[in-house]
């Protein structure tokens, strides 16, 4: 009796991770629409197949690390909201533990440069505001097909009810896009920093709202 009902939990423990990971596929093939024409990714791997190959991938990720460490939050399957808290991006080693090696060997070592010398730059800006506790939005993105709905706006806002659930007071974003500027400050984000990137020779855009 005891072997059957432990069977029948593994067998639960089972379904339950692969749902989860279907899941992360699904909502990391949805990223990959949103973003694919990234100004980061365009810049990392300018042709668009060899791109299409991979987006997926690493935004399905992208989606298991911000589970592990942060939130996700979808909206009717259509949008997504990833966010961390007090980190940018994946430390070296947590990275690892997540699947990054993986994303690494699929982009290539000169597209997968391009995008970690672009990432440390901005992280190293955020770093330098001296914020222990903040929570940022790592990605927000609608399904093409379903832009100017308000769904990024209800999906970010799940997000920022998540960061205010575990006492986060700020929220940070960044952006590549311009036409993101006026969208992000219409939501009640700062704009606190403009620069180019030297490394790439992106402008990017940091964005800041107190959520007390």
């Amino acid at each position: 009796m005891l072997d059957e009902e432990s069977s029948r939990g593994d067998r639960r423990d089972v379904a339950a991770v692969a749902q989860r990971d279907a899941g992360a596929q699904a909502t990391g093939a949805l990223l990959a629409r949103a973003f694919v024409r990234d100004p980061v990714l365009c810049h990392a791997e300018p042709d668009g197949a060899r791109r299409a190959g991979w987006m997926v991938l690493l935004y399905g990720t992208f989606v298991r690390y911000a589970r592990a460490v942060g939130g996700v939050e979808t909206v009717e399957g259509k949008a997504a909201a990833l966010w961390l808290e007090n980190e940018t991006q994946p430390p070296f080693w947590r990275g690892l533990l997540h699947g990054s090696l993986r994303v690494f060997f699929a982009l290539g070592w000169r597209a997968s440069w391009r995008c970690m010398r672009h990432e440390a730059w901005c992280a190293a800006r955020v770093r330098a505001l001296g914020l222990k506790r903040y929570g940022y939005v790592w990605f927000l993105g609608v399904d093409p097909v379903a832009q100017r709905h308000g769904l990024g706006r209800r999906a970010l806002g799940a997000a920022l009810a998540a960061m205010r659930a575990r006492r986060h007071e700020v929220c940070l974003l960044k952006t590549e896009s311009r036409s993101n500027v006026d969208y992000y400050r219409a939501l009640g984000f700062d704009l606190i920093d403009e620069a180019v990137v030297p490394a790439t020779s992106i402008r990017y855009w940091l964005f800041r709202r107190q959520l007390g």
